[in-house]
């Protein structure tokens, strides 16, 4: 589904889609999932009502859509035999790209899988990032943890573009590559299961999460010193800033799914325009996006989005959670929402706005202790329970905090109980923001459509 128009925003030009363009996860590097203009409510296949064209794909397909320069780009895998070069029973994971007027497939990039099996690269998952488009540009993550930039009109143009030249085949059916940046091999980050960051570009500047994650014991991190966060020339694949803030406090929630596979966000709030990335151990950080751009490291602000009290451990009753949303940016403020594994089950979780205009630690709560500095400075940050009372930890409000508001539940109906559908669970998902309202769908079933500015819940529906 395709809007119109939509406004500007101050964070760069691929942040400026116009017309009906929607070149990344989010159209915009805020990832607010907002379509201006109307949209159809209903759609029928075998009747055609408002269907323009169908397109086959494969099996599985994790990425969404993106749309840029009259060609529709997005990831599956290769069970659907497009390019007769890679027999469907061959498990690849591929970038189909469709001419968006006719649906006429135009090119695939297939990638093959890593040796190493579920462990790194789960089988027939295909290509879970969503692919970031800028001009003749397009550029994915791939299942083999790696970066790639493709020509978005293949070979189609009688040109093989470089520095990358080696590709298997050049038929109009086949991808150019451009360039290829191996965070795998080069950097160390060890995903669990599969890669699956969606990039933003802004002002030449690619943004990620790598992946980096525990392996199959959900227990031992591979790479603890492997960055988290990663930046890179658009142009060239050239390294511009990396950072591992979340090391070895990484929460091991079963898969780098869901953990840091979230997608950056860039805006420019209160003057200052920032990167913001979601860790694998449920905290946000907002770092300077202009020192970032210079290799530095400027950290404005950091909030943890699960309660101190909260434990981790798998399976439904765990209370603290990691980030599998991206974070989303609107009137000014930054809104996530917490969730797990869907493999562990559902379970409770916390949706927040945050003021991103503060700076240092923003949580809603401190976590103190009377052999710490005489209970006078909180303690270090303890990723698997933040608050240990058997330990003398104790909390305290934090007055420096940035949270506006929070919900987990709201007694909507004035009974004196917490329903079932009064209670905000895991979530995979990231809210959208839309004339004072926010959505966000749940993984037990529920759609939530809360107050924009207060939190307020409005109307919650199976």
């Amino acid at each position: 589904l395709l809007p119109v128009e939509s406004e500007t925003d101050e964070t760069g030009k691929s942040a400026h889609p116009t017309n009906k363009d929607w070149p990344q996860w989010g159209r915009t590097s805020q990832r607010n999932n907002v379509a201006e203009g109307r949209l159809p409510l209903d759609w029928d296949l075998e009747k055609g009502t408002n269907v323009v064209w169908k397109g086959k794909l494969g099996t599985e397909t994790y990425s969404s859509p993106t749309v840029s320069g009259g060609k529709v780009f997005i990831g599956t895998n290769n069970a659907g035999g497009l390019n007769p070069a890679h027999p469907r029973e061959k498990d690849m994971s591929c970038l189909v790209c469709f001419d968006e007027a006719t649906g006429k497939l135009l090119w695939q990039y297939a990638s093959e899988k890593l040796p190493a099996g579920r462990v790194h690269d789960w089988p027939m998952i295909g290509l879970c990032s969503t692919a970031c488009v800028e001009g003749d540009r397009v550029w994915i993550v791939t299942n083999r943890c790696e970066v790639v930039c493709l020509d978005v009109n293949g070979f189609r143009d009688g040109e093989n573009d470089g520095p990358f030249l080696d590709e298997p085949a050049k038929t109009e059916i086949d991808a150019d590559v451009i360039w290829k940046f191996d965070i795998f091999g080069l950097l160390g980050v060890r995903p669990l299961h599969q890669s699956v960051s969606s990039l933003t570009q802004v002002d030449g500047v690619l943004l990620l999460n790598t992946s980096n994650g525990p392996d199959e014991s959900h227990v031992k991190i591979p790479a603890p010193d492997a960055p988290n966060f990663l930046a890179l020339d658009a142009k060239t694949g050239r390294v511009i800033w990396k950072d591992n803030s979340a090391g070895e406090s990484i929460v091991v929630g079963g898969s780098s799914c869901s953990c840091s596979g979230a997608s950056p966000s860039v805006a420019t709030l209160g003057g200052v325009t920032q990167a913001i990335f979601t860790g694998k151990e449920g905290w946000v950080y907002g770092y300077d996006f202009a020192d970032l751009k210079l290799g530095k490291t400027t950290l404005l602000w950091q909030f943890d989005g699960n309660p101190k009290t909260s434990k981790y451990s798998l399976g439904s009753k765990c209370r603290r959670n990691t980030l599998m949303g991206s974070p989303v940016v609107a009137d000014g403020r930054v809104y996530v929402a917490t969730g797990h594994n869907p493999e562990h089950g559902e379970g409770d979780a916390d949706l927040w706005c945050i003021d991103p205009t503060k700076r240092g630690d923003l949580s809603s709560e401190l976590v103190f202790n009377k052999s710490f500095e005489n209970g006078e400075k909180p303690i270090p940050h303890k990723p698997l329970c933040a608050c240990e009372a058997d330990k003398g930890d104790f909390v305290r409000p934090n007055p420096n905090s940035g949270a506006i508001w929070h919900f987990a539940t709201a007694d909507r109906n004035g009974n004196g109980k917490i329903e079932f559908d009064e209670t905000f669970h895991r979530s995979l998902g990231s809210p959208v923001i839309h004339d004072g309202l926010l959505f966000i769908a749940d993984a037990s079933g529920l759609l939530h459509c809360l107050d924009s500015k207060t939190g307020a819940a409005r109307l919650d529906r199976r």
